[in-house]
């Protein structure tokens, strides 16, 4: 099974931020699907799904960075990542609100700024950062579904939030949240 890893310039351990975060990486959604996706702490990753809403991963995907889902696409209203299992570490965001900053930077201007956001694992989904979503927000998961920060750990709550509906599925595991939900 093949990993996409994205290599930060700087780097900090795990759940802190790096000092120097390096320059967003776009990628086409497409070429995302086969592979397991690992984000490194300090690294921004700008998913362009405009060619397609649907990323299958055949592994983990692993966050320690900043991922933002866009698209131009406007028959596309949400973007869904499918994985073996889901995990968006301490400090670190899964997000299709894109903030005025990056949006300058994207090829094209007519981002869709009300983007849905979908996570699908066949295990679990593990959060303790933040998940956020421009449109719903949709997690379903085979196992448990935690929006928890490690026990022991200080700092912001992990959050999962969106500015339009949230549905939370977990077929046979529990939702375990100790975090923030709205």
């Amino acid at each position: 099974q093949a990993t996409t890893p994205v290599t930060p310039s700087s780097s900090g351990a795990q759940g802190e931020p790096a000092t120097n975060i390096s320059q967003p990486q776009i990628v086409d959604a497409a070429a995302l699907n086969g592979s397991a996706l690992s984000v490194a702490v300090g690294q921004t990753m700008l998913i362009d799904a405009s060619s397609t809403s649907i990323i299958s991963l055949s592994g983990d995907f692993v966050n320690n960075g900043a991922i933002y889902a866009y698209s131009s696409n406007p028959a596309v209203s949400a973007v869904t990542v499918s994985a073996a299992n889901i995990v968006n570490s301490q400090n670190a965001l899964i997000s299709t609100l894109i903030p005025a900053s990056l949006l300058a930077g994207l090829p094209s201007s007519n981002i869709n700024q009300s983007l849905g956001l979908q996570l699908i694992a066949s295990g679990s989904i593990l959060n303790s950062g933040s998940i956020i979503s421009a449109g719903n927000l949709s997690l379903v998961a085979g196992g448990d579904i935690v929006n928890s920060l490690p026990t022991g750990a200080g700092g912001s709550a992990a959050l999962m939030q969106a500015l339009g509906s949230i549905n939370i599925v977990s077929l046979a595991g529990q939702l375990t949240n100790s975090g923030t939900i709205c």
